[in-house]
């Protein structure tokens, strides 16, 4: 062996390392940031839709999507669909795909509604 390749080689191996730790830390970090995620994050959808609600005083307002009573056609803006059946939610929709159980109390214990 000549000392001429196994500077190359390691130069590899450690650009190989970096690359690896680099892949893992952007994993780690990237839902965070919204990389991977390709829209609103149910998490972040919750928080704003519920506080919107609430602000609302838990007032049912079908007309823009933010109610717990029952389903509607009118969805949310900015649209999501949490239940993936191809329709934007409105909160109802949103909040028992959110919650895995559907029913008003629910979705009002869930928002954060004061007195469910």
């Amino acid at each position: 062996m000549t000392k001429g390749l196994e500077l190359p080689i390691n130069i590899l191996v450690a650009i190989a390392v970096a690359v690896i730790i680099l892949i893992g830390v952007v994993m780690l970090i990237g839902p965070q940031l919204g990389i991977f995620g390709g829209g609103v994050g149910l998490e972040s959808a919750k928080s704003r839709y519920c506080g919107a609600y609430v602000r609302a005083g838990c007032v049912d307002n079908s007309s823009n999507g933010l109610t717990c009573a029952s389903t509607g056609t009118t969805a949310m803006s900015p649209a999501i669909d949490a239940n993936k059946d191809g329709k934007a939610d409105n909160l109802f929709d949103f909040m028992g795909a959110y919650t895995g159980t559907i029913s008003p109390d629910t979705c009002r214990r869930s928002c954060g509604c004061p007195g469910y």
